[in-house]
C-alpha cells in the first residue's frame, strides 16, 4: 500500500513537469528601443488531472517567447509566424541602426538651430516632401502619402485618409498601425486599421494624432499597440513638431488582413487570430 502510494505520486510529479503552457490568444507585436515584444494569453492546467487551468496575459520579449516550452498548437504557430514576419519588416542591421541614430540626430540639430536662424525655414518644405516619398511595403502599396509636382500633400480621398483634427464618429477603435511618422504638421500614422461600429474592420491610408487625442479609449489602445515608451514619445513629437526623415514607429499589419486601402472587412469573416486581436482592443 505504501509502494503504490510512493509510485502514484511518482508518476503524478512526472507528469506535472512535462505540463506544457498553450498559447490561447495573440495580442499584437511591437517594437520598443529595438527590442521586440508579443502580447499573448497563456493557459497551464495545474495538475495533469485538473481541469482548472491558470490563465495568464503575458508581455515577453521575442527571445522570452521563442525559450518558452509551449505546447504545438494553431495559435502558437500562427504567432510564430507573425513574429518572424516583424522581425523581416522591423529588424535593422546594426550598421543601418547607427545610421538611422545619425539621421536622427541630425534633425534634432536642425530642429533646434531652425527656432534661433529664419533662414532655414526655408526648406521646410524640402524636408516634409521627404515624408512624401516614403517607401510602402509590396503587400500594401497604395499605402502612403501622396504627393504632386510642388511637393505638397494632397489627399485624394477622405473616406481613407483622415488629416484634420476630427475622428468621424463611425471609428470606435485602433486594431493596427503600419507606421507613424513626425513631421512639421504633427504626427501622422499611415496603414491605421480600424474598427467601426458597423461591425468592420477598414485599412486607412492616413489618420493623423491629432485626431485621436480627444478620445481617451482610443488612445489608450494605441499606448497598447506601440507600448509606454512609444506613445509617450508620439505625444511629445506632436507637441513639439519635431521633423524626422525615418518613421519614429515601425509596426506591422496582420498577415491574414486581406483588404486594401479603403476596403471593408466584416467582423465576422475575420480569421480567429485576427478576431482575438479585435476583440482584445474592443476590451480596452
Amino acid at each position: 500500500m505504501h509502494s503504490d502510494t510512493i509510485k502514484d505520486i511518482y508518476i503524478e510529479s512526472k507528469q506535472s513537469a512535462i505540463l506544457k503552457q498553450d498559447v490561447v490568444a495573440f495580442h499584437g507585436v511591437y517594437c520598443d528601443y529595438n527590442t521586440h515584444y508579443v502580447r499573448v494569453t497563456t493557459s497551464q492546467p495545474f495538475r495533469s488531472t485538473s481541469t482548472t487551468h491558470q490563465i495568464d496575459e503575458d508581455v515577453l520579449t521575442f527571445r522570452e517567447f521563442l525559450k518558452k516550452d509551449f505546447r504545438s498548437s494553431e495559435t502558437y504557430t500562427d504567432t510564430l509566424k507573425t513574429i518572424e514576419e516583424f522581425d523581416k519588416q522591423c529588424c535593422r542591421t546594426i550598421h543601418d541602426t547607427a545610421m538611422l541614430s545619425a539621421r536622427v540626430l541630425i534633425n534634432w540639430l536642425r530642429l533646434c538651430f531652425s527656432a534661433c536662424i529664419p533662414t532655414l525655414r526655408k526648406s521646410r518644405s524640402r524636408h516634409y516632401s521627404s515624408i512624401s516619398n516614403l517607401k510602402s511595403t509590396p503587400r500594401y502599396p497604395s499605402i502612403g502619402p501622396i504627393t504632386t509636382d510642388d511637393e505638397h500633400d494632397i489627399v485624394v480621398d477622405n473616406s481613407i485618409s483622415i488629416t484634420n483634427s476630427v475622428l468621424p464618429e463611425d471609428i470606435i477603435a485602433i486594431i493596427a498601425i503600419q507606421s507613424f511618422y513626425s513631421t512639421f504638421e504633427g504626427v501622422c500614422g499611415y496603414g491605421v486599421l480600424v474598427a467601426t461600429r458597423s461591425d468592420t474592420l477598414n485599412l486607412q491610408q492616413r489618420i493623423d494624432l491629432r485626431a485621436l487625442l480627444p478620445h481617451g479609449r482610443i488612445m489608450n489602445q494605441l499606448r497598447g499597440i506601440v507600448g509606454e515608451h512609444v506613445y509617450r514619445e508620439l505625444l511629445e513629437f506632436e507637441e513639439k513638431h519635431m521633423n524626422f526623415l525615418e518613421p519614429v514607429y515601425q509596426g506591422i499589419l496582420p498577415d491574414d488582413l486581406l483588404i486594401g486601402v479603403g476596403e471593408e472587412l466584416l467582423l465576422e469573416n475575420c480569421s480567429p487570430m485576427l478576431q482575438a486581436q479585435v476583440d482584445n482592443c474592443l476590451a480596452i
